[in-house]
């Protein structure tokens, strides 16, 4: 409701903009048989456990004044 106070625009009145959202994006990548998910997780993956990967985006990552 706070959200909906000072920002009245970010919600649509004919349900939920993240579900609709998701829903494109799951019937768009359904032509592709999953291969961009995998793709997808693959590059997380290695984010995850690379150790050069991981301090590679720290450097961007204070760079950009985001940590995580």
């Amino acid at each position: 409701m706070k959200i909906r106070e000072i920002h009245e625009d970010l919600l649509d009145i004919d349900g939920d903009v993240v579900h609709h959202v998701h829903n494109i994006a799951k019937k768009f990548c359904s032509v592709f048989d999953n291969h961009l998910e995998k793709v997808f997780k693959a590059i997380c993956t290695d984010m995850a456990y690379c150790t050069h990967m991981r301090r590679a985006m720290d450097v961007i990552g204070d760079e950009m004044g985001k940590h995580y």
